[in-house]
């Protein structure tokens, strides 16, 4: 769980240095896969963490579009940041996986203390709504009769 942990924060610190937008995407959709892999680890039932795979990659791949349409030739730069960050991610995860060693237990890895926040089935209900709401709304203002969004 720590080591999950991990990765979600240093691929936080990633975007922070990340400059094009395709490689922003990159961090995305690895922070994605982790945090459906955490769920999955952590929810009695996979389709949850399945469904937020899925809705993920489909909004990716339209970014990925977008982003390959408007700028398809720009390069990539070289950051003296990127450097630092690795820095500091190296010793972070060090520190991770030397923390175990030393035979500390914090209460917030504690997996029956995680299950309690996400077991609230309203809210999850509640938010599935909201989301098929909200895609029908989209549906209905575009229009398929004039095409595509963006003007050629």
């Amino acid at each position: 769980m720590e080591l999950f942990m991990a990765i979600l924060i240093t691929n936080s610190l990633f975007l922070v240095v990340a400059t094009h937008p395709l490689s922003m995407g990159l961090i995305l959709l690895i922070q994605m896969m982790v945090s459906s892999i955490f769920s999955a680890l952590i929810l009695p039932s996979k389709i949850i963490s399945y469904g937020f795979f899925l809705a993920m990659v489909g909004g990716m791949l339209i970014l990925f579009i977008y982003m390959t349409s408007t700028l398809s030739n720009k390069k990539f730069e070289k950051s003296e940041k990127f450097f630092f960050y690795w820095m500091i991610v190296l010793i972070f995860i060090m520190s991770i996986i030397i923390l175990p060693q030393l035979n500390i237990n914090p209460s917030l890895f504690n997996l029956m203390f995680v299950k309690e926040f996400f077991m609230n089935s309203e809210m999850l209900m509640i938010m599935f709504t909201y989301l098929f709401l909200t895609l029908i709304a989209v549906v209905k203002i575009t229009k398929s009769s004039s095409g595509p969004l963006r003007q050629i």
